[in-house]
This record gives C-alpha cells, sequence and structure tokens, in this order.
C-alpha cells in the first residue's frame, strides 16, 4: 500500500448531511419565491431568468403549481400568478407571527 493510500484511509470520512436535500422541491421552490418576488404576476421568461433555469424547466414546475393551485395563468397565456392556494399558505403563515417577529425577518423575505 502506498503512503498517500495509507493516509487516505486513516482520514475520517466527511460528516453527512444530517438532512439529504431533494433538489426538485428546491427547484419548485425557487419558482415559487421568484414569482414572489417579481411582484406576484411575471412572464415565464421572467421566472426562468429569475431562477437561472431553462423556460421550458420552469414551465413543467409552473404546471405542477398550477395543478397544486399554488399559481394560476392568465388566459392569454402570458403571465403566471400566484393563485388562491399561495395566499391560503402566507394568511398560514402569519397567524401565529407577532408584527416585531414579522418585522425582524423582512429583511431576508425582500419585503
Amino acid at each position: 500500500m502506498t503512503s498517500t493510500a495509507a493516509s487516505e484511509i486513516d482520514e475520517p470520512a466527511p460528516p453527512r448531511e444530517r438532512r439529504q436535500r431533494v433538489q426538485a422541491a428546491e427547484t419548485c421552490l425557487a419558482v415559487l419565491k421568484a414569482l414572489a418576488t417579481l411582484g406576484g404576476r411575471a412572464s415565464l421568461t421572467a421566472i426562468a431568468g429569475a431562477v437561472e433555469e431553462s423556460p421550458a424547466k420552469v414551465h413543467r414546475y409552473l404546471a405542477s403549481l398550477m395543478a397544486e393551485g399554488l399559481v394560476e395563468q392568465d388566459r392569454g397565456g402570458t403571465q403566471y400568478a400566484l393563485a388562491a392556494e399561495a395566499m391560503r399558505v402566507g394568511l398560514a403563515a402569519m397567524r401565529p407571527v407577532s408584527y416585531t417577529h414579522l418585522r425582524a425577518h423582512e429583511t431576508s423575505l425582500h419585503l
């Protein structure tokens, strides 16, 4: 055995992350957050640019979000907007939050 191989065996393995991340969920949430950051209504191109993904990929995520009632598309098919279910989630998140707690997080939420 070479000295390099021996030293690799002696080194402890890097710690595993406690939680595994699901890339699809992260991308979907990034699309939803981008739509919110863009004012709640935006084109596919604008959303794709905001999350730095292809419009085709973002379109698939938007289709899933529409199926769940979180996003809706205008009649012309050019704009996506936050829908009733997204508002319901936001309102539910605000119920137990005090005004002071909300103000403390405004910076991180970019409000």
